[in-house]
């Protein structure tokens, strides 16, 4: 696809300006264009390498799974596997008739809300395009452009996010949360790419690389400026009452887990599941992403999620070790593995993944992650993609 690193840089620029997209006006186009990137550059990039099926089939495991979700089961089977699944629809009336008297209906699907589920499920298959797309379509140059063009994203955000806080207005806990899963995911490689070697002829190599470090390490200083002021607001401006309300969100979350252990509320519901026990309290997430996608997705979806996460770090490492690529592509895809490593321990206490536009720009660092090259050799030389 000859204009993909111009795409995914587009892609994840309307996630950052739009504040995570996290309204349907915003997350809808995220998701079409996602797809639409990512089946072009999969059928682009047919014969060409890259990634084999058994990630994909992965996420074709999670995405039956999340669908089983969705489907009608008979009342006697929920009753038996997960009747917190029953009782909880009995309490919200998703049984009621015509007459407060009328008998439960012979099935019901396992997710609690099944729209915000469906909703779920699109978000997930558009975003595993993408990511499959960036890995198998993305050539050397196009990796290199992008990786040059999120730290200046980055840097974007960065001065106004200090703006703000110099005006006195400063950042919500949504704002920061999503704001600094973002840059966590885009720092390290700023990093990495300002340290790789950049390819040049050796008359200009000196003078390119000055050139190429500060492209890249002026936007990710300003990164880490942001994020160092960021969390100095948070820490002046938030008080005990976040880490009281993340450790109430985390016994309740437990306790969903404990309930729903089998398949779950269902992908996407916590928010809908909490504001009905404890809508005193409003709760719309678990402050922690790992604990969110237990409570809603149970061993349903825990197991090929799982799955997924094995197949995705065996070919991230298998990339990281091959050593058939140019050194600055694998420093570019040292840092993409560091972001994501950042990203999975800020997760901990975070659900920023949450967010379409911040999933969105974590499908582009996976796929850059596990993108590669591969070498032909022919007759007259050698080719690479």
């Amino acid at each position: 696809m000859p204009a993909l690193d111009i795409a995914l840089v587009s892609i994840v620029a309307w996630g950052l300006l739009t504040f995570g997209a996290v309204e349907a006006w915003a997350y809808w186009p995220l998701a079409a264009a996602s797809a639409i990137v990512g089946g072009l550059a999969i059928a682009g990039s047919q014969g060409r390498g890259g990634i084999g099926w058994a990630l994909p089939a992965g996420f074709g495991l999670l995405s039956a799974a999340i669908a089983v979700q969705l489907v009608p089961i008979r009342r006697p089977l929920i009753l038996h596997y997960s009747p917190a699944t029953d009782a909880f629809v009995q309490r919200i009336g998703g049984y009621k008739g015509r007459l407060l008297w009328a008998d439960p209906p012979p099935s019901h699907a396992l997710s609690v809300n099944p729209d915000t589920t469906l909703v779920g499920l699109l978000l997930l298959c558009a975003f595993a395009a993408l990511l499959i797309g960036t890995a198998r379509g993305l050539a050397p140059h196009q990796t290199r452009n992008l990786a040059r063009a999120l730290p200046i994203l980055g840097a974007i955000a960065a001065l106004v996010a200090i703006a703000q806080n110099m005006a006195g207005t400063g950042l919500g806990y949504g704002e920061r949360d999503r704001l600094v899963g973002w840059m966590v995911m885009v720092f390290p490689l700023g990093i990495c790419q300002a340290l790789a070697p950049a390819q040049s002829p050796p008359v200009r190599a000196k003078a390119d690389a000055k050139a190429h470090a500060l492209l890249i390490l002026v936007p990710t200083v300003l990164m880490g400026a942001a994020l160092v002021w960021i969390g100095i607001g948070a820490l002046t401006h938030t008080g005990p009452a976040a880490p009281a309300n993340a450790a109430n969100a985390w016994d309740d979350t437990w306790s969903l887990v404990g309930d729903f252990q089998t398949a779950g509320t269902g992908l996407n519901t916590y928010g809908a599941v909490m504001l009905v026990l404890q809508p005193a309290l409003r709760p719309t997430t678990g402050y922690n992403d790992y604990l969110q996608l237990a409570a809603e997705g149970g061993l349903l979806l825990l197991v090929p999620a799982a799955i997924v996460l094995l197949l995705f770090c065996w070919e991230a490492l298998r990339r990281l070790i091959a050593k058939t690529d140019a050194l600055e592509m694998r420093w570019i895809r040292a840092g993409a593995v560091a972001g994501l490593v950042m990203l999975a321990a800020y997760e901990l206490a975070s659900v920023s993944l949450q967010l379409p536009g911040n999933a969105a720009l974590f499908a582009v660092m996976c796929g850059v992650a596990i993108s590669g090259t591969t070498v032909k050799r022919e007759a007259g030389g050698e080719s690479r993609r």
